[in-house]
């Protein structure tokens, strides 16, 4: 549901997966379009990238499950 940040998305360029599907944009972490487009390293393929699919959606369920945990 969240942008991957740059671990995940190393981990995901590594295992060369094809395409990358996520809900909503990380401003402190994201690793594919918003802080670093770790995709452009050119060592890698790059990766088909869907972000913002069901965004809203998914902002409210990170919001409503973090909010739960305190």
């Amino acid at each position: 549901t969240l942008e991957p940040c740059p671990m995940c998305m190393g981990a995901l360029l590594h295992c060369k997966i094809g395409e990358i599907v996520f809900g909503a944009y990380d401003e402190r972490t994201g690793s594919v379009t918003t802080r670093a487009d770790l995709t452009e390293i050119e060592y890698f393929r790059k990766p088909k990238i869907l972000g913002g699919y069901m965004e809203e959606e998914s902002k409210k369920l990170l919001k409503d499950f973090f909010e739960e945990l305190r």
